[in-house]
């Protein structure tokens, strides 16, 4: 990207800035250090800090072990060795006022350095950029859109690939081998494949478990591509499924749909969690419905906006989230076999409405 989407982007953060009262923050998330200055570092017990001013002015700390050089970036560079002492470079920087500091910042690094600010103000300073990050920038769009077409074509192979005998971890390993194929940036991470009983648990972590016969096999699978990240979950079920079984999904999947349709420029995305919710409470299943709808998606998994009943933000124009209701059913609910099902989209606000960067079907499949 051009050094002037990075300006225009502390331009935006800065104009953030000036309306929630703040006339500094630092700025810590990788992420959030990329999407204002095309630097990805990955600090770990080093510090690294973007202090950014209400004005639009900028310099990053970082340790020279980074290997960033000034002609890398658009703002100030002050480097550090391991042998100095990091606060005192970024203390110089701040001045008097309202200082908002990153929500992801290590206390080791927080706490001297607010030992050093007697006459500043400081407050959790997060928001600027977030609010910032949330609206995707066309170039952001595509990206995003790219990496969801990956993540159709690794879903529609691994449930072609979902046959009696198969485990959760094999399977895992054939989702890594066709997003590294794909062009998927590494390492992949944990998936979400629960088989049978296992998907009951909602953030369930891959066993040894095998498919069998009746089973529900529920697929929830995320990678980022270019740094941007896609999502999506899909269940389907081995050789036969239920009439129960079939009448969870079909409640899940008009749940799934009603939020879709109702995602627009202008609606409250606690409307939107509702809009799922009320069709899972209406069939009986109020309780089995155990997460927030969704989240926000970009350059992090999972980022803000957050979809769930305690949101207060408002969709509008630019916003990607996901949109996954479920049903878990575990051992101790009585009328059922344990189980999950789960469908998820990404979803993109629109100028009039919103589109989905998911195109896999959404219909029951019984393999």
């Amino acid at each position: 990207m051009q050094k002037s989407i990075y300006s225009q982007r502390i331009k935006a953060v800065a104009e953030n800035m000036k309306e929630q009262a703040f006339s500094q923050i630092i700025v810590t998330s990788p992420a959030s250090v990329f999407y204002l200055s095309g630097i990805w570092v990955q600090p770990y017990e080093r510090m690294l800090a973007l202090c950014l001013n209400d004005g639009g002015e900028a310099a990053l700390c970082a340790n020279a072990l980074f290997g960033i050089s000034q002609s890398q970036l658009g703002c100030e560079l002050i480097n550090h060795s391991d042998s100095d002492d990091p606060i005192a470079g970024l203390a110089a920087l701040i001045k008097p006022g309202n200082l908002g500091i990153d929500k992801s910042w290590q206390a080791r690094f927080y706490i001297p350095l607010a030992s050093k600010l007697s006459s500043t103000s400081i407050s959790l300073g997060s928001s600027p950029v977030d609010e910032a990050r949330m609206a995707k920038g066309n170039d952001e769009i595509e990206l995003m859109k790219l990496a969801s077409k990956i993540n159709d074509q690794v879903m529609a192979y691994i449930i072609s690939a979902a046959s009696e005998g198969i485990s959760e971890s094999e399977c895992y390993s054939l989702v890594c081998k066709a997003y590294t194929e794909l062009g998927a940036d590494e390492p992949i991470g944990e998936q979400i494949i629960a088989f049978g009983e296992n998907a009951a648990d909602a953030h369930h972590s891959v066993s040894k478990r095998s498919l069998r016969s009746g089973d529900c096999a529920l697929f929830d699978l995320f990678a980022p591509v270019n740094r941007y990240w896609a999502d999506m979950s899909r269940t389907a079920f081995l050789h036969t499924a239920s009439n129960q079984a079939q009448d969870i999904y079909g409640i899940v999947k008009q749940a799934q749909q009603a939020a879709a349709d109702l995602a627009k420029p202008g609606v409250p995305l606690a409307e939107i969690d509702r809009a799922a919710r009320g069709i899972i409470e209406k069939a009986g299943f109020a309780d089995q419905f155990t997460h927030r709808l969704g989240h926000g998606i970009g350059l992090e998994e999972h980022e803000p906006p957050d979809v769930s009943a305690l949101s207060t933000e408002i969709a509008r124009k630019g916003m990607i989230f996901s949109i996954e209701p479920g049903i878990y059913i575990g051992e101790n609910y009585a009328k059922l076999l344990p189980m999950g099902v789960r469908i998820e989209d990404l979803i993109l606000i629109t100028e009039g409405g919103s589109e989905s960067l998911n195109s896999y079907t959404k219909e029951l499949q019984i393999l």
